[in-house]
């Protein structure tokens, strides 16, 4: 990632190349885009900003392109990221073992360059594993979530070559994701019945409901479904990915660069077999798919 503002991605340019690599979810492209632009100009290109760092939240069902988003955006600044689960954090006497080792995982990522692995990106998966579950010190959703604020605060790791420096890791930036499914229940029952009316008018639309919650979620809804309002206040946005219609399905099919049709394709014709689908048939195995819950895994 380059440290001069000329040359840094603005929003729309993140927002564009992520829109040629990713069908739909329209939504939580933009609210990445932003995310990383403010994270990079207030932790990297000005570092003597007061701003406080603002993290991201995805939601929404597993195999809906939360990592790929991540990881595409990732690729176009050349920034190193990595993939870490949640649920590797809830035993509290491994949380300190566990964070040092997704640190370090960056580091290996980025080469082993301190100053390069402080510019990149964790993903934290399955946020929902963590939860508050029950008062106390004793809950294990408590310890891994203090876990997480300490990384996003800023925890200094030391090379083992004092001239290499540290790694702060409040300058990276974090973006947690989850499935959540009562996200829609916990905000229409804040709302209550007056500020609801409307709001279900396109009941049937599944992507109007994911625009609307979109607009009306907050940070309480997330203390809520079970996070602590101090790590709830470290997300600047909160962002709702949609379930994948038929047409997603078969997008991600026939029309993505590594779609698994294509990679078929390309078998038979070594074999000089050419190989076509109907549409018809498309629409059957993105049927199917659907029905798997898996999301594009499927």
């Amino acid at each position: 990632m380059t440290s001069q503002r000329t040359t840094f991605p603005d929003p729309l340019e993140i927002q564009a190349f992520l829109d040629q690599q990713i069908q739909g979810q329209k939504r939580a492209k933009r609210d990445l885009s932003v995310a990383i632009y403010n994270h990079y100009v207030t932790q990297h290109l000005a570092p003597d900003s007061d701003a406080t760092p603002q993290h991201l939240l995805l939601l929404g069902p597993a195999g809906v392109g939360k990592s790929f988003l991540v990881q595409k955006a990732a690729e176009m600044l050349g920034v190193p990221w990595i993939h870490a689960d949640a649920s590797s954090l809830v035993q509290p006497v491994m949380a300190g073992e566990e964070v040092e080792r997704i640190v370090g995982a960056l580091v290996q990522r980025a080469g082993g360059d301190f100053e390069h692995a402080q510019k990149g990106i964790i993903l934290i998966d399955r946020l929902d594993t963590c939860r508050r579950t029950i008062p106390g010190p004793g809950d294990p959703g408590v310890a891994v979530q203090d876990s997480l604020l300490a990384m996003m605060d800023g925890l200094v790791m030391n090379h083992r070559d004092p001239s290499a420096g540290t790694l702060d890791t409040s300058g990276i930036l974090f973006i947690c994701c989850g499935s959540f499914p009562e996200v829609t229940e916990v905000v229409l029952a804040r709302l209550g019945e007056d500020d609801r009316i409307g709001f279900q008018a396109e009941e049937d639309d599944e992507d109007e409901i994911n625009i609307a919650l979109n607009d009306v979620i907050e940070r309480s809804d997330l203390v809520t479904m079970g996070i602590g309002a101090e790590l709830a206040a470290r997300f600047g946005s909160i962002s709702l990915l949609k379930e994948l219609n038929e047409d997603d399905f078969i997008h991600i099919l026939d029309k993505m660069e590594h779609g698994i049709i294509a990679q078929k394709k390309r078998f038979w014709l070594e074999h000089g077999i050419h190989l076509n689908f109907e549409e018809g048939a498309m629409r059957a195995i993105a049927r199917k798919a659907r029905q798997s819950g898996e999301g594009a895994r499927g």
